[in-house]
């Protein structure tokens, strides 16, 4: 699973390098790229009709990494977007707006 997730961190880094991107969005793509794994389910589904010996084992083990991926994976992307300022932070619902009027 770390290997996964470094390899993306890795290639996006290494794939952005040459084009005019800036650093911090550089940086911070290989989190946006984590929960992708419809990938993984698919050769899972292949490696079951090939090897029915070691299906189960290896189903699990990558089902459990795609679970964590899933969950792991969009809170990293939402942190790499409000780091490089795609995104921007909502104020709290009870919050009031700076140019509201109040009643008194």
């Amino acid at each position: 699973m770390f290997a996964r997730a470094a390899g993306k961190m890795i290639g996006a880094r290494i794939a952005l390098r040459g084009d005019h991107v800036p650093p911090v969005v550089r940086q911070q793509l290989g989190f946006c790229l984590i929960s992708s794994s419809s990938l993984a389910v698919a050769l899972t589904i292949q490696f079951r009709s090939a090897f029915p010996a070691y299906a189960s084992t290896v189903t699990g083990i990558v089902l459990a990494a795609v679970v964590l991926f899933e969950i792991v994976g969009p809170l990293l992307t939402r942190r790499a977007l409000v780091r490089t300022g795609e995104a921007k932070t909502m104020r709290a619902p009870l919050e009031a707006a700076p140019d509201a009027d109040v009643l008194a």
